[in-house]
Formats: C-alpha cells, sequence, structure tokens
C-alpha cells in the first residue's frame, strides 16, 4: 500500500513539471522585445510619392531650361530653345517695322511676335514666331484672326531658331503651350554651365526632340 501511495505521488509530480512553460535562452545578439508595427512615411520622404523636391510632373518641357525672348534673340542659328513670352501681335509684312500690336481683322497672319512683357511696345524687344501650315498646322492653331483671345496671352514654345524679320527668331516650332500667368517668372533661364556644355545639351535636346510626334497644349 506503502509503494502504491509512492508511485501515485511520483506520478503527480511529473505530471505538473511536463505543463509549466520552458524558457529558452536567447540567441546572442537576439531582442525578445516585440518589434512596433511600420508607420507611414512623412509626406515628401518617399522621392516617389510626388510630395518632394523632384521634378514637377506637370512641367512640359521636362525639366529643361527655358529663355527670355530677350536671351534668345541673343542665340544665333539652328538652336532648340524653350521660350517663354507673351504674343503681343503680328507684322503685316516682311518688314519688322510692319509689326501691329493687335489682332488682324480681315485675314489670320501667317507670323506672331513675343515679347518678355504683354504690354511691349518696342519693336526691337519682340521675338518674331513663324507660323507654318505643314504638320501640325501651327498658322491655324495660333493666328489672332481666328484666336483673338490668345493677345497677350503667356505662352511656353519649343523651337528652332533662325534669323526672321532681320532678327534671331523660331523659324520652327515643335511644341507650345500656354502658361497660366503666375507661372511665367517660376523657372530660372539658362545661365549656368559652360558655352560648349550648353551647345551639347542644345544639340541633344534637339535630336530627341524631332523623335517625338509634335504637342500642342491649349
Amino acid at each position: 500500500m506503502k509503494k502504491l501511495a509512492l508511485l501515485l505521488l511520483a506520478g503527480l509530480l511529473l505530471t505538473g513539471t511536463s505543463c509549466e512553460k520552458i524558457e529558452l535562452p536567447a540567441s546572442e545578439g537576439e531582442n525578445n522585445e516585440e518589434t512596433p508595427a511600420p508607420t507611414p512615411d512623412e509626406p515628401g520622404t518617399d522621392p516617389d510619392d510626388g510630395s518632394g523636391d523632384g521634378a514637377d510632373e506637370d512641367d512640359p518641357t521636362g525639366g529643361a531650361d527655358i529663355w527670355s525672348v530677350a536671351q534668345a534673340m541673343t542665340l544665333g542659328e539652328d538652336e532648340f530653345v524653350w521660350v517663354k513670352g507673351y504674343i503681343i501681335g503680328y507684322a503685316r509684312s516682311t518688314s519688322r517695322s510692319s509689326l501691329v500690336f493687335a489682332c488682324p481683322t480681315t485675314k489670320p497672319n501667317t507670323n506672331m511676335f513675343i515679347a518678355d512683357r504683354p504690354e511691349e511696345t518696342d519693336r526691337e524687344r519682340c521675338m518674331a514666331i513663324r507660323l507654318t501650315e505643314d504638320g501640325m498646322n501651327y498658322r491655324s492653331l495660333l493666328n489672332l484672326f481666328d484666336h483673338p483671345d490668345f493677345f497677350r496671352q503667356p505662352i511656353l514654345i519649343a523651337g528652332q531658331t533662325g534669323t526672321y524679320f532681320g532678327a534671331t527668331g523660331i523659324r520652327e516650332i515643335f511644341e507650345y503651350t500656354f502658361l497660366p500667368t503666375e507661372q511665367m517668372n517660376r523657372r530660372k533661364a539658362w545661365k549656368t554651365g559652360s558655352e560648349e556644355n550648353n551647345q551639347k545639351k542644345r544639340r541633344k535636346n534637339l535630336v530627341v526632340q524631332k523623335k517625338v510626334v509634335p504637342l500642342h497644349r491649349v
């Protein structure tokens, strides 16, 4: 009887110890503390979330440099340039002296002039833009006879320079877009880098630009 009691007591002891939680030693360098759930990134920390200082997705130039009218008129032949200005009129004939600071009243104009100021009246400070009928037919899209509301509107033009009306102008348009007035001074014109690097950049941009279909935005 005494043996039976001892066996029962031993069985109870074994059962109790088998249910206890056994703590294993932590491995070296292991932290047993719970890792907190990750929190969303703060605005501006992710370069792809659109809130940082990256390139403006609405920028039609793709980050290229923009020239004022005065600066673009100092360029030579066959330069690719983005130039911004205000549409201030057109020339009635092939002479710069025939520039009229108004809209035509009889037929569509074949050229237009832009300036750095919407109220410009000095003809020498105005850049001539040739409105061609080939391809995108920019004459139809931009002439002031059919679109008098374009008069004195800010515009951004990508094109190739050449002598036009006795000075540097745009002889071929590749792309254009109208700008809100408050955006006219938000970007600095091209003023950095050596002239050799600027020449290489303009030639590269011209080659790339000619590979894409011309785009216009109204």
